[in-house]
């Protein structure tokens, strides 16, 4: 389904051409676990996952040689798995990832707030946090560094900040 439909326009979705699409396959997937706001809002020990809800949501990434190239969300609807959405650059993700696994040598919970995803290592009562974003999303986020593990209360103060300050606008 990714291919037929990336290869009607592939300079759209970041490839050279239809035979570039052609080559990608299917990377890993990971279930996501969503921040539920209200959980966030009322928060005292500053856990990511306490804060977050498992769903029937998974992301994959679309690799190519290897690499991840895009996304492909697959979520249960109606009684079936099916594809919800593709596209967007997976570079930043694909690194993320890399560098969690070479870290931990385990697979990481994932967790979404808003456009930025969090891969979570848990280890007893320690949550240590590695984001998956792009330079410019740090940026916006307010993470100074982007590139480390931070303990998961320091994402979570952050996640907090970021809501309180657009409390009552709509998204």
């Amino acid at each position: 389904m990714f291919q037929s439909k990336v290869s009607g326009n592939p300079t759209s979705y970041g490839y050279h051409d239809a035979s570039e699409v052609k080559q990608t396959t299917l990377g890993e997937g990971y279930q996501i676990h969503y921040v539920n706001g209200q959980k966030l809002e009322n928060d005292n020990k500053g856990s990511l996952l306490d804060i977050s809800e498992a769903a029937d949501v998974w992301e994959f990434t679309v690799d190519l040689n290897g690499q991840p190239k895009s996304f492909l969300t697959i979520a249960f609807e109606d009684g079936k798995y099916r594809v919800v959405e593709f596209g967007g650059n997976a570079a930043a993700y694909g690194d993320t990832m890399k560098k969690f696994k070479q870290k931990t040598n385990q697979k990481p919970i994932l967790v979404k707030a808003g456009p930025a995803f969090y891969f979570v290592k848990k280890s007893g009562s320690d949550e240590l946090v590695l984001p998956a974003v792009t330079e410019k999303q740090a940026s916006i986020l307010g993470l100074d560094d982007a590139t480390s593990f931070k303990p998961s209360s320091e994402v979570v103060k952050m996640l907090k900040e970021i809501q309180k300050k657009n409390k009552g606008k709509r998204g």
